[in-house]
């Protein structure tokens, strides 16, 4: 869980994954909510830097609120100005294709249909 432990293809954006909480919950599997600097990145936005322990949960709260942003979001500027797509560089294959395994899952957990699309696209 990289949060505190405690179907997007055919929703509309103010679904019920209009509540970032819940959307990174589920992504993330029971249990699992954000810590506050993760709802801080989906609801308002990311900083030009971010300083944070190993294990805080990182990569979760940047690909999560980017995709929350952008497809989720109450406001419908803040979907609209959000970036298609999301670059992620990494210094090692080895925490690229982790990252690449998590974020399947994530998508995964959120709608099966999401992460058949995303796996075809990089095919």
């Amino acid at each position: 869980c990289c949060g505190v432990p405690s179907k997007i293809m055919g929703m509309s954006p103010m679904s019920d994954w209009g509540n970032y909480t819940r959307f990174f919950g589920k992504a993330l599997g029971g249990g699992c909510i954000p810590y506050p600097y993760q709802v801080r990145l989906a609801e308002q936005g990311f900083p030009s830097a971010l300083s944070i322990p190993t294990g805080a949960g990182k990569t979760a709260a940047v690909i999560l609120a980017w995709l929350w942003r952008r497809r989720f979001h109450p406001d419908s500027e803040v979907r609209r100005t959000t970036p298609r797509r999301l670059v992620y560089c990494l210094p090692l294959r080895v925490l690229a294709e982790q990252t690449y395994t998590e974020a399947i899952r994530w998508l995964t957990r959120l709608d099966d249909r999401l992460s058949e699309r995303v796996i075809d696209r990089i095919k």
